[in-house]
């Protein structure tokens, strides 16, 4: 232990290792500055929009709780997977039906009026994909 902490204390500032630790603790730093600058997706999102002073908003994941129980209550789904990332709402139904086209339309149409209902700002559009499960 004393002989690295010696070798260390000896290195000089224009060796050759000094630099490379500078600049990959210069690198790190710029990556947490831009990281803190940069804002990421908020977690909540504005719903019920109007001309009334003050917000309503609801988080992310209760907007897709709301929308995953709202879809597991049309007959023949067995579950339901939703995600609201960004701009859209993913669905993933799955159904044991053999004819999943009916199952497919009114889940697209219940996501949707789920959607037009609350109005959430940033979120225009919905995307339903179904699953076969055994």
């Amino acid at each position: 232990m004393v002989g690295t902490l010696t070798a260390i204390g000896s290195t000089t500032l224009g060796s050759v290792t000094a630099i490379i630790f500078a600049i990959i603790l210069a690198v790190f730093g710029l990556a947490m500055i831009i990281g803190a600058v940069l804002p990421g997706v908020p977690d909540r999102v504005e719903i019920f929009p109007d001309d009334i002073p003050g917000q309503t908003v609801a988080k992310r994941r209760d907007l897709a709780n709301l929308i995953q129980t709202q879809v597991e209550q049309i007959d023949g789904v067995h579950s339901a997977i939703v995600t609201a990332n960004g701009s859209r709402v993913d669905v993933v139904v799955h159904s044991v039906l053999d004819d999943l086209g009916p199952v497919r339309e009114a889940a697209r149409k219940k996501t949707d009026e789920v959607l037009k209902m609350l109005a959430p700002v940033g979120i225009a559009r919905s995307r339903v994909r179904i699953k076969h499960i055994s």
